[in-house]
């Protein structure tokens, strides 16, 4: 079906592929804003994964309850300012992170940061129409955007 070109082609390409299963973080770090989580991985890709992007995809059990009337897995929300305090290796397989809002329960695999990578924008379009369908907001309490200029209703007006 495919010639000797394309066959050398796919051979090649597969030694520059990593299975999932055996990806590894090579290199990680967070810049002094604490925003973001850089790393680079054993096939060379490099990621930079938002603090908020994290806090809301932790897999920790705490993090899937249900709803208030037991109705399905609540969202996390409100987490667009959260940032990150630490982060420590768990093995060779994963880091845990702990948060500026005190979560520290998720361990991170390093599978699951690839995927994390990888899939984020439909994954982050999926998160944003579920807080919509919710009522909630990235934004803490007010959904307001950190620095957005506060209204105050003057009642002499």
């Amino acid at each position: 079906f495919f010639s000797a070109e394309a066959m050398a082609f796919f051979r090649a390409l597969r030694l520059f592929q990593t299975p999932l299963d055996k990806i590894q973080a090579l290199k990680v770090h967070i810049p002094k804003d604490k925003n973001v989580l850089q790393i680079t991985f054993s096939n060379n890709e490099q990621a930079c994964l938002s603090s908020e992007w994290l806090r809301v995809n932790s897999l920790a059990a705490d993090q899937r309850m249900p709803g208030p009337s037991g109705e399905g897995i609540q969202p996390v929300f409100g987490k667009a300012n959260v940032k990150i305090q630490s982060v420590k290796p768990v093995g060779n397989y994963a880091l845990s992170v702990t948060f500026s809002d005190k979560h520290n329960t998720g361990v991170y695999s390093y599978k699951h940061l690839y995927q994390l990578h990888k899939e984020k924008p439909q994954r982050m379009r999926q998160y944003i129409e579920t807080l919509k369908a919710h009522g909630l907001s990235r934004f803490p309490r007010t959904g307001k955007k950190p620095g957005a200029k506060k209204i105050v209703h003057d009642p002499t007006e």
